[in-house]
């Protein structure tokens, strides 16, 4: 039965100790060499230990059909537009853990078709337990949520250490794993590194679009962002507070106050967000560059055995609101191959040039796109709030799935 002791008071208490120790701190161990190893942590949040037999699907604990309610997903299911045919390539950290037996209790209570899930690990099985458990289990089964007819494809880094993980993206490439690659996890720096640059390079001009979450700290001091969503070649993903009915239909958003988002410092501001004139008195790179749900108390249940002993809920971060987006392009990409088309890929530029415009001056934004305008990210640096347009807490917003999934999957040139 559900277990609401000190719901509250404790769910607070925990969200703010989790928050301290976000994807925006820093987090080092040391390598074999005695040399400093910056390492990466998940980007989830977890309000408090409430747990139960079976979910309950409130505005507050949302499960599937809700989400894909307030978000249009249901309007492209209902049509076919499922991620079929597609791979959504995961990227995390080891544990051991029980996701292929979880997924299928997490689809089988909500009438989801079981995926084809295949696990890699590509620096060998894991010999240590990074507590990646639950991050895994929200990935897995939300990115399928999103897109229920997808083959989810999981690589486990061996250790959560830049080197690992970006060379789980390499195995990704080389082994042609997902037009995708999702990563709710970050570390801090502001610089994204020449390496990893060239290898963004690499995988846009192989159609394989990157998203990662922005973190949970609320806005990025000066200097201080979460990597690897603070590159130029990446998909910035940030939070959001989404208000829905019990059914799931949408009635609003804001920022959530731990979305990670700011300017990075040491990257200039590319032109498809010069040209669109987007609030950013430094001229440099601004992030996130879209959003979705990822306030823990608009949070989600998951499925997760050896972690939580079964349902809890509820969980955000924007880790959630990364994996929303990855099912989501999961689901576009099925679209683009039915026409001929390549996959998605680098989709930045046309996000901000076709969809935005000079602004948020084209027709396409209103149709396509919620903006967000109230709410501020809490401020580890200065604070930034939504506001008419792109703004550095909740980016150009979040998506109406049923609208901008054909305009992406229709285009040719997105």
């Amino acid at each position: 039965m559900r277990d609401r002791t000190r719901y509250t008071i404790l769910g607070t208490l925990v969200m703010l100790a989790l928050l301290a120790l976000s994807p925006m701190t820093t987090a080092i161990a040391f390598g074999a060499s005695g040399t400093n190893v910056v390492q990466a942590v998940p980007a989830a949040v977890h309000t408090s230990s409430l747990v139960s037999s079976t979910p309950t699907c409130e505005t507050t604990e949302i499960c599937p059909y809700q989400m894909d309610n307030a978000y249009g997903f249901t309007i492209l299911h209902n049509n076919g537009i499922n991620g079929t045919g597609q791979s959504i390539a995961i990227v995390d950290s080891c544990e051991e853990t029980d996701i292929a037996s979880d997924l299928k209790a997490f689809d089988s209570y909500f009438g989801l078709p079981n995926p084809t899930l295949n696990i890699y690990f590509p620096q060998g099985s894991c010999t240590s337990n990074y507590g990646w458990g639950p991050e895994i289990a929200i990935d897995v089964e939300w990115s399928h949520a999103m897109a229920p007819g997808a083959t989810i494809n999981l690589v486990v880094a061996a250790e959560p250490t830049f080197t690992d993980l970006f060379g789980a993206w390499k195995y990704i490439l080389a082994n042609h794993l997902g037009a995708e690659i999702s990563n709710s996890w970050g570390g801090a720096g502001d610089a994204c590194g020449s390496s990893t640059d060239k290898l963004l390079t690499t995988l846009a001009d192989n159609n394989i679009t990157v998203t990662a979450s922005t973190g949970d700290s609320g806005a990025w001091p000066p200097g201080y962002g979460s990597n690897p969503a603070n590159c130029l070649g990446v998909l910035g993903i940030g939070g959001t507070s989404l208000d829905i009915n019990s059914t799931g239909g949408y009635i609003s958003e804001s920022a959530w106050s731990g979305g990670g988002g700011g300017y990075v410092t040491s990257t200039k501001e590319p032109s498809f967000q010069s040209k669109v004139k987007i609030d950013d008195p430094s001229k440099l790179l601004g992030k996130p560059d879209v959003s979705a749900d990822a306030n823990p108390y608009t949070g989600v249940w998951m499925y997760d055995t050896p972690d939580e002993g079964g349902w809890s809920c509820c969980w955000g971060g924007t880790s959630v609101s990364n994996v929303l987006w990855a099912g989501f392009i999961g689901d576009v990409n099925q679209i683009r191959v039915s026409n001929g088309y390549s996959t998605l890929g680098y989709v930045n530029p046309y996000m901000y040039l076709s969809i935005y415009g000079i602004k948020g001056s084209s027709a396409l934004y209103k149709a396509d796109m919620h903006d967000v305008k109230t709410g501020c990210n809490a401020p580890l640096g200065p604070e930034f709030c939504a506001a008419k347009g792109w703004d550095a807490a909740t980016g150009l917003g979040s998506y109406k799935a049923n609208a901008l999934g054909p305009q992406l999957g229709d285009t040719s040139s997105a």
